[in-house]
């Protein structure tokens, strides 16, 4: 009987062993699991996920406790159970060593990794900088927006303080101007032509001279025909002409008009310049004594045939407010012609040319010249235009 309680000594020593071994086994098992979760929860939180092969190890471990809770219900075997055990416990050591050494690589190249991001990011700051130092040199230094005008350069002088009229360099005398500030003045003969007409010849000149600058000018103006060595005809106007656009020039002034029959005095308004399309036109409104008016309208047109040959069609009208007929004028459209002349430009100051025209009288002031028959005429010429 002592031998059996020695046994059952002996076995219950035993069992409380292995159950003690199983124990150890379990919080082992546990404390290695905790261990590998926090790596893996570290690791995933620095690099965003967990690699396959740390999966891996935890599906181990699962499987290993497994197996423990499984041993820990067979009662039969303790020793071989202990063995087993013990056996996977350092399998799992095992395991656990590789994910160690495999955190400490994914940590080192982590590691390597920011330090490389560290350098570039350090890079591109150093970069950064570089580049609003550049733009803080070529940014434009602000205004003087205050009172103090000490240190700003006067717009109205030269380089290195030079103002024109002054110093060493000033020219004697009226000293440089531009050429919109210079007096110049110049003489044109549109027309000096030759008529060729049943009954009669005429001879015709029109012509134009002007002195000032390119804004205000003295423009005189001269109009008349001869006929039998006699001055049958002659307007001539003194205006001030004034531009009020690039081709165009408003012209205030007085004309004479002499001739056939008492002279006359005109207060003139008209403009002159170049409209659309390249025609010269010229309209005056003249005023006079006793409520008279009249109205002078002038255009032409230059067609180039060649570069020196030109086709050049006139077309000119006067307009009258009432009879004068003293001069033999009478009230409404008085008069008109149309003509056209082709000229020869042997240079741009010397032109002659030939053409033909025609002239035509309307109502009272047909009746009060030569009557009706001679209202309408047709008249060649010959002429010559230059000027200087």
């Amino acid at each position: 009987m002592d031998t059996n309680k020695t046994k059952a000594g002996v076995a219950l020593e035993r069992r409380s062993k292995t159950q003690a071994g199983k124990y150890t086994a379990i919080l082992f098992s546990s404390l290695l699991l905790s261990t590998a979760a926090t790596a893996v929860f570290a690791q995933a939180h620095d690099h965003g996920a967990m690699p396959a092969q740390d999966m891996q190890v935890t599906h181990d471990h699962s499987v290993v406790v497994s197996e423990v809770q499984q041993d820990s219900s067979v009662d039969d075997d303790h020793s071989q159970h202990a063995g087993n055990s013990a056996s996977d416990a350092q399998a799992t050591v095992t395991d656990h060593s590789q994910h160690a050494d495999h955190s400490a690589d994914s940590v080192q190249a982590a590691e390597a990794d920011h330090s490389q991001h560290e350098n570039q990011s350090a890079s591109d700051a150093q970069h950064a900088e570089i580049e609003v130092h550049d733009h803080n040199a070529d940014a434009p230094t602000p205004m003087n927006m205050g009172g103090d005008t000490s240190q700003q350069r006067d717009p109205h002088a030269y380089s290195n303080g030079l103002q024109r009229g002054s110093g060493p360099y000033a020219v004697d005398g009226p000293g440089l101007h531009l050429a919109d500030e210079m007096n110049f003045g110049g003489f044109r003969m549109n027309r000096l032509e030759q008529l060729y007409q049943d009954g009669a010849d005429a001879t015709v000149y029109d012509i134009q001279a002007w002195f000032g600058n390119s804004y205000d000018q003295l423009v005189v103006k001269a109009e008349g025909d001869f006929s039998d060595d006699r001055l049958e005809e002659s307007d001539t106007d003194i205006l001030w002409s004034h531009a009020i656009y690039s081709f165009w020039n408003t012209q205030v002034g007085v004309r004479h008009q002499s001739g056939e029959g008492p002279d006359r005095n005109w207060l003139a308004f008209g403009v002159q310049g170049i409209a659309p399309y390249w025609f010269e036109v010229d309209a005056t409104a003249y005023l006079g004594s006793g409520g008279r008016s009249s109205l002078n309208i002038e255009a032409d047109y230059e067609l180039l045939i060649t570069q020196r040959l030109v086709l050049q069609p006139r077309v000119e009208a006067n307009f009258y407010g009432e009879d004068d007929r003293a001069r033999g004028l009478g009230s409404g459209l008085s008069d008109s012609s149309v003509g056209l002349r082709l000229k020869y430009q042997i240079n741009r100051q010397l032109v002659p040319y030939i053409g033909v025209e025609q002239a035509r009288m309307y109502g009272d002031t047909a009746k009060f010249s030569v009557g009706p028959k001679s209202a309408s005429q047709t008249r060649w010429l010959a002429g010559l235009r230059f000027w200087f």
